[in-house]
């Protein structure tokens, strides 16, 4: 609506200087209304990109979730920055609008990470060092997220315990003479008869100093980084299954969660559509089945208009 108006605000001024209508002359944006709708698209503008990109459902999300936040933190403070050394009045409810909206904000990310919050964030952490295109890169040099001296090796030492975990998962199927799989219900049977390490409440989660060098993660993080912002993680492990079995088996368990809730609530709704007053009988397998056609686009595939005939054929008879 804010781009609308100021992409119209020519051809409305115009009206506005000639017609009769007192009542639209009466409620005509003024010049400094006009600039105040163009601050308020900047501030807003910040957010578009994020909402449309976390709420994304044919690619991974949770992995870039904290490069986005803490990218929305840096252009906001940067705002209020700017608003500052204007030193004009009329900026000051922007900068109290927007430091409500940080306030607001970090009830759900911190402001900054710090050794006392990291582990809150495991989740984000090892899903971006899993995505080949970042591993550990935002917490280094300049990066986006190093927002501590240590913060490199306490992002590594997290993935490192999960790994740990999941590697002493395997070798208790192996030392009990159980098939050896990667299937996650088998790897979760074994989780309550572990002894060797504790869950993840472990205050010594960055203790571990018995690692051997090479380690599946270690010759991970040693090789380039994939030059490619539209590279598919989940295809990368994919392939690498059989170099990365353990690391492979994190991102299966952690790449595949949303970042948001979009994806399920955009079901619901879909569903909504489907299961009306008038059609309300419908079995569950042919909700199912229809909510599918919705997302896999079967008007696209070749074999349809076979499918179709084959239908029609049938109705004849």
């Amino acid at each position: 609506m804010i781009i609308t108006t100021l992409e119209l605000r020519e051809p409305l001024t115009y009206i506005s200087k000639f017609t009769k209508n007192t009542e639209f002359k009466r409620h005509f944006l003024t010049d400094n209304e006009f600039n105040e709708l163009n601050e308020l698209k900047s501030i807003f503008e910040i957010f578009v990109k994020p909402t449309d990109k976390l709420q994304g459902q044919l690619y991974t999300t949770l992995n870039i979730t904290l490069l986005y936040v803490y990218q929305i933190y840096n252009k906001l403070e940067k705002l209020i920055n700017n608003y500052k050394s204007r030193k004009n009045i009329q900026y000051n409810s922007f900068i109290i609008a927007i430091k409500r909206g940080i306030e607001k904000l970090e009830k759900y990310y911190p402001r900054r990470i710090t050794p006392s919050n990291i582990r809150s964030l495991k989740l984000y952490i090892i899903t971006l060092i899993l995505d080949p295109r970042f591993k550990l890169i935002h917490f280094q040099d300049n990066g986006l997220l190093l927002h501590y001296k240590n913060i490199y090796h306490d992002a590594l030492s997290i993935l490192k315990y999960d790994y740990i975990k999941v590697r002493n998962q395997l070798q208790l199927n192996d030392a009990n003479n159980t098939n050896m799989s990667f299937d996650e219900l088998a790897i979760e049977n074994t989780t309550n008869n572990l002894t060797t390490i504790n869950d993840d409440d472990d205050d010594d989660i960055f203790l571990f100093k018995d690692i051997p060098e090479e380690e599946e993660y270690t010759q991970y993080i040693k090789e380039s980084i994939i030059l490619n912002k539209d590279f598919d993680p989940l295809d990368y492990w994919k392939q690498n299954t059989y170099r990365f079995p353990i690391l492979s088996l994190l991102a299966r368990r952690y790449l595949a969660i949303p970042a948001t809730s979009a994806p399920i609530e955009r079901v619901f709704s879909i569903s909504n559509n489907i299961i009306t007053k008038s059609r309300n009988r419908l079995l569950p397998s042919t909700v199912k089945q229809l909510l599918l056609l919705k997302y896999w686009r079967l008007e696209e595939f070749k074999g349809l208009t076979t499918v179709e005939d084959e239908s029609g054929s049938e109705e004849e008879n």
